[in-house]
């Protein structure tokens, strides 16, 4: 890559980041120059591009799925399923629901019950999203990796619990059937282990099935029917936090050759959540 051409494509970045309030309310976001800022229904913004030629560098590259209609966007060479990006420093993936059922001679019936997610350079928004656990006799942890504090291990988790199905209301997730909890911050890793303490035999006339995920916050909204709908449900979606680079403060990422905040309006912050950093106008 050229110096000019290199110059060009951090001025693009420095617009986008300098101004995403601005650029989020445009019908297009921008890409690069003879590139494709669409698959399927997600827009694919510079640093993110589907080809090598589009996108920063090897951390914003999307694998666009032709094969499906409409087309389904991929992050990098996983199967983790894209559907958003937003030019907040944020972008929207699927990800899976645990599941541990039992059937009367058909014991850990559908048993998906640990799931996993993981980011190399991106981190697991710990505000939008929740730790979420449905069930009538189900316990559930969410543990991990913490990149910020030496890539040292976490842990946590909660219990939902009832004893009919009358017990169960509309809305509020506080044990009865459903509980929740946050996520630590600077997560880039995720697993889930789903358990139950009776294998719902005390409760299988109406509960037969626990389900438990990490999810954005309103994605999911309690009802007593979740214990038996959320069966059908496999991904919900989740929130990332992407930034530029993998750097401990401006002061180092200034000294970097592709410091994205060199425009005479842009100044560099650190993202609270994260290991690189963002621009926004002075």
């Amino acid at each position: 890559m050229g110096i000019l051409e290199l110059q060009i494509h951090l001025s693009i970045l420095v617009i986008i980041l300098a101004s995403p309030s601005k650029l989020s309310a445009t019908t297009s976001p921008i890409a690069k120059l003879n590139c494709n800022d669409h698959c399927g229904d997600v827009r694919i913004p510079f640093p993110f591009g589907i080809s090598e030629d589009c996108y920063l560098n090897s951390n914003f590259s999307v694998y666009c799925d032709q094969s499906s209609d409409p087309h389904r966007a991929f992050y990098s060479d996983s199967t983790i399923q894209i559907t958003n990006i937003s030019l907040d420093g944020q972008l929207t993936v699927l990800n899976h629901v645990a599941h541990d059922c039992y059937r009367q001679n058909q014991p850990h019936l559908n048993n998906d019950k640990n799931t996993w997610i993981y980011f190399t350079n991106f981190t697991i928004n710990n505000t939008a999203n929740r730790f979420t656990v449905v069930g009538c006799d189900t316990y559930a942890y969410v543990y991990g990796r913490r990149r910020s504090s030496g890539d040292r291990f976490y842990q946590t988790g909660c219990t939902a619990m009832c004893g009919a199905k009358s017990d169960l209301e509309n809305g509020p997730c506080e044990g009865s059937g459903c509980c929740k909890t946050f996520i630590p911050k600077h997560i880039r890793r995720v697993e889930v282990n789903l358990r139950s303490f009776e294998n719902y035999t005390n409760v299988s006339d109406f509960n037969d099935c626990g389900y438990a995920f990490v999810a954005e916050e309103g994605a999911f909204t309690f009802c007593p029917d979740s214990i038996t709908n959320l069966e059908n449900v496999k991904r919900l979606p989740m929130v990332i936090d992407w930034d530029i680079g993998n750097v401990t403060d401006c002061d180092v990422a200034k000294d970097s050759s592709s410091y994205a905040c060199n425009s005479e309006d842009s100044e560099c912050y650190m993202n609270d959540n994260g290991y690189g950093y963002r621009s926004e106008s002075a």
